[in-house]
């Protein structure tokens, strides 16, 4: 059990950098490859965390069929019905993700951390609810005038999802320490 905690626990420290790093994707010219530079290192941390836990592997797997999808989405279904789905289909398997992570997290650490047992259920809750009010409004947007009322509540449960992020990314830090015995 602690040599699956050890893998865990390291997974979740490349995640967790691999999201520091995304958070620079804003800089002007060098975005696209922070952005690059922050994937392989997520997806390094799900193919390690991928041989600790059945839902970590979940999760790394999800995490590949949502690359896929957002790179078909990039050269495909820019407006209509289709551009809908994918985006639904990508806020959705974002959640698994998370829900995933947290669970399989807050298993290994019974027992050893309750407290982040406890915030692992916080967080995929708190995800959870942004994500079905988020495809909520997504649906809504395309109706006219009901579409402002959306994009309020997007924006309000945007507020919610940066909440909800930063204590994922703190979970995340957290939860590989313990898992490492750090």
């Amino acid at each position: 059990m602690d040599s699956t905690r050890a893998i865990a626990g390291k997974g979740l420290f490349y995640v967790f950098v691999g999201q520091i790093v995304s958070l620079f994707t804003f800089i002007p010219f060098l975005g696209g490859f922070v952005g690059l530079a922050a994937l392989i290192i997520s997806i390094y941390g799900f193919y390690t965390m991928s041989k600790a836990d059945n839902d970590y592997n979940t999760a790394f797997i999800l995490t590949i069929v949502n690359l896929v999808i957002t790179l078909i989405h990039m050269f495909a279904f820019k407006s209509g019905l289709m551009n809908l789905v994918v985006t639904v289909a990508n806020t959705a398997l974002s959640f698994l993700v998370v829900y995933y992570v947290c669970t399989a997290s807050a298993a290994l650490l019974q027992g050893v951390d309750d407290g982040l047992v406890n915030r692992a259920g916080l967080i995929w809750k708190m995800y959870l609810v942004c994500t079905v009010i988020l495809i909520v409004c997504q649906i809504l947007s395309y109706i006219p005038i009901i579409n402002i009322l959306a994009a309020i509540a997007a924006f309000l449960t945007a507020i919610v999802q940066l909440v909800a992020s930063i204590l994922y990314l703190i979970f995340l830090w957290s939860s590989q320490k313990t898992l490492q015995g750090k």
